[in-house]
């Protein structure tokens, strides 16, 4: 038998919506921009701005920093 641990993930705010819509019209900039002006920073949205710098900017640096700080938050919370 497994146990399986089921969470339930807040819906998107207007401004995670606003950004997804910016990166959406190929305004990756304006989006990670968005992304960075949501506070509390929340894992979901360093996942966000690590997925957007990876594979629409080729910044795997920046993206790298952000996927770290987002399993750094969620190591803290377990």
């Amino acid at each position: 038998m497994f146990n399986f641990i089921f969470s339930r993930e807040a819906p998107l705010t207007p401004e995670e919506l606003a950004a997804q819509a910016d990166a959406q019209n190929g305004e990756i900039d304006l989006a990670l921009v968005a992304y960075m002006r949501i506070k509390p920073v929340t894992p979901r949205i360093l996942n966000a701005m690590g997925k957007l710098s990876s594979e629409k900017k080729g910044d795997y640096q920046y993206a790298l920093q952000c996927h770290l700080q987002a399993l750094q938050m969620q190591e803290e919370v377990i």
